[in-house]
């Protein structure tokens, strides 16, 4: 879409970084400002005219510079989940302890489990972005093949008394910008990210995904069906909002 020049914004500071503004022309009906790929953007209906842009962007620009000044972890960078030799993770009533181990005759990076312990061994040759990533690769799959029979089983819990959805699949993946997902098909992904998280946080992404198997919007009564199963939904969203980042920061 193309940018438009209303005029310059002024970075909006954050801790460790600042965020340019750029603005934004879309075939949409209302206005936004938000984070976006490390920036924050004001779109605007093509429709409106200059003088009224003007003020609707100086409005947005105002709010959401003050969102961030009050609240910065809601619009924190999201790390790359990441990993440490001898780390000890607690999910869903699991307890895995992470062995991460350089080989100088490792010819490729290997992983196995037993016991709770979720063992990866890198060669030592390679650079250590490479060797984190391909560890924590490792790790999120062995975790992830552990726990998704305890998921599917907490899936099932509110879909056989709440929902009656076939749900084809459940899924735990690498994902960092998003808590869970709804397939066109009622296949449930939950991001791995979530893990870390307790029951109560844990348990509303959960029904959020299953509500979205009767309703595919965030309409009224998509978020009257949360409500009469989760009537605290809204604390634990708010606080999923503002703290997400902080998930797995450790």
């Amino acid at each position: 879409m193309p940018v438009v020049t209303i005029q310059d914004f002024a970075p909006i500071e954050m801790p460790g970084r600042n965020l340019p503004v750029r603005l934004e022309r879309r075939r949409i009906r209302n206005a936004y400002a938000r984070v976006r790929d490390d920036c924050v953007v004001i779109e605007l209906p093509l429709h409106m005219g200059p003088i009224r842009s003007k003020a609707v962007s100086d409005l947005l620009y105002r709010r959401i510079r003050r969102s961030i000044e009050k609240n910065p972890n809601r619009y924190a960078e999201m790390r790359e989940l990441a990993f440490r030799d001898g780390q000890t993770l607690n999910m869903l009533g699991r307890t895995f302890t992470i062995c991460i181990k350089p080989s100088a005759g490792a010819r490729a990076a290997h992983s196995s489990f037993d016991s709770g312990v979720v063992a990866v061994t890198v060669p030592a040759s390679y650079r250590k972005e490479k060797a984190d990533a391909l560890a924590a690769k490792l790790v999120i799959r062995h975790v992830s093949m552990e726990v998704q029979k305890e998921l599917e089983r907490r899936v099932a819990f509110f879909n056989d008394r709440h929902f009656h959805s076939v749900i084809p699949k459940v899924t735990i993946r690498a994902a960092s910008k998003v808590m869970g997902s709804c397939s066109p098909d009622n296949s449930i992904m939950v991001s791995f990210r979530m893990l870390y998280a307790d029951q109560r946080m844990l348990d509303y992404i959960i029904v959020h995904e299953l509500a979205h198997t009767k309703f595919r919007d965030h309409s009224e009564r998509f978020w009257a069906l949360v409500a009469s199963i989760l009537p605290d939904y809204k604390e634990t969203r708010k606080w999923l909002r503002n703290n997400l980042s902080t998930l797995a920061a450790g």
